[in-house]
């Protein structure tokens, strides 16, 4: 791991202590304290297995993205790649998960690939949690500014990504105004978003969007969970618990904070205590469920980097495997 990524990480991880100690000293520690005790060892377990549903759903779409655009690594590296990438989604936007970039392309996957993938995976994870967002409206429509402007950015994407006449207009204004010395980063830019249109079409955004609904609803269920655990009543209002996790993550998304820190918890909290939640329980609830996704998901990410730290030829692990190379390079040698 690179001395600044790391550095950049472990200031997240203070942050995140000191905000949840502030938090946790304004809130009452006795109650919070005897709230989270309510929680077994066989609970956390449930919530993340749920977690970990989530991360091979996503996995399995990540991977037939790659496939699509012809691209087989070798799917044990290939599952601690993406893995690894959640070490760094305390990053704003996780941008830093873009770091499974530099580590596929050891595997012969070109950086527009891998690039497209994530942006791909990003688009069609927000039309998810605007899916799953929307099921708190119904009973909390103060919030209705969130899902419009998560929707209108989405929509705009969308559009934007579709249209071959926009992207030629852009690389054309490219091409004719910016620096001689950055045109090629333009044109990786471009090549990225084509491969991307590949991505966003027909069959592949739907079944797309039907795992990401299955993978982030399953986090959703988790946090149903919680609540319940904690002694709140959600038999007649799965949907609405389930929309607050997804508009809480919504919120930290548009928020642009790392890991949405601070503003997630602010919105997953602040939508439980006006439902009529006690401040502690509503702490608790929010806490634990940042740990079980947020934090579990980075921890497993570090624990997929130091195991990538100790691969010491990419290039004879890559080529042990026939899929390693591109699905169409492949198929020209056999010829």
């Amino acid at each position: 791991m690179h001395p600044h990524r790391f550095r950049a990480l472990m200031l997240s991880v203070v942050l995140a202590i000191g905000l949840y100690g502030v938090v946790v000293v304004w809130a009452d520690p006795d109650a919070l304290a005897q709230a989270f005790m309510r929680l077994s060892l066989e609970n956390w377990a449930v919530l993340l297995g749920l977690s970990l549903v989530n991360y091979l759903l996503r996995f399995f779409r990540w991977v037939a993205y790659l496939v699509r655009m012809g691209h087989r690594p070798p799917l044990g590296l290939h599952f601690l790649v993406y893995m690894g990438g959640f070490a760094f989604t305390a990053t704003p936007g996780k941008a830093g998960e873009a770091v499974r970039a530099v580590y596929l392309k050891h595997l012969h996957v070109p950086y527009s690939a891998s690039l497209a993938a994530l942006f791909a995976e990003r688009l069609q994870d927000m039309l998810v949690v605007l899916m799953l967002g929307a099921l708190v409206l119904l009973s909390l429509p103060d919030y209705e500014f969130v899902f419009y402007a998560g929707g209108a950015l989405t929509v705009v994407a969308v559009v934007a990504l579709q249209s071959q006449a926009l992207q030629r207009l852009f690389q054309r204004w490219w091409d004719a105004f910016s620096p001689q010395k950055l045109r090629p980063l333009g044109h990786h830019l471009f090549e990225m978003l084509d491969k991307s249109r590949q991505l966003m079409r027909g069959s592949v955004v739907v079944w797309g969007v039907a795992l990401g609904l299955l993978a982030w609803g399953a986090e959703g269920w988790g946090f149903v969970l919680t609540v319940d655990w904690l002694g709140i009543p959600t038999e007649s209002s799965i949907g609405l618990f389930v929309g607050i996790y997804a508009l809480s993550m919504l919120a930290g998304a548009l928020s642009f904070l790392p890991g949405g820190l601070g503003s997630a918890e602010a919105a997953m909290g602040g939508m439980l205590v006006l439902l009529g939640v006690p401040l502690p329980v509503a702490v608790v609830a929010t806490l634990i469920c940042r740990l079980a996704t947020l934090w579990f998901a980075i921890g497993l990410g570090l624990l997929a980097m130091l195991v990538l730290q100790g691969v010491s030829d990419w290039n004879v692990l890559a080529a042990s495997d026939g899929e390693a190379m591109p699905a169409k390079a492949a198929a020209g040698e056999s010829k």
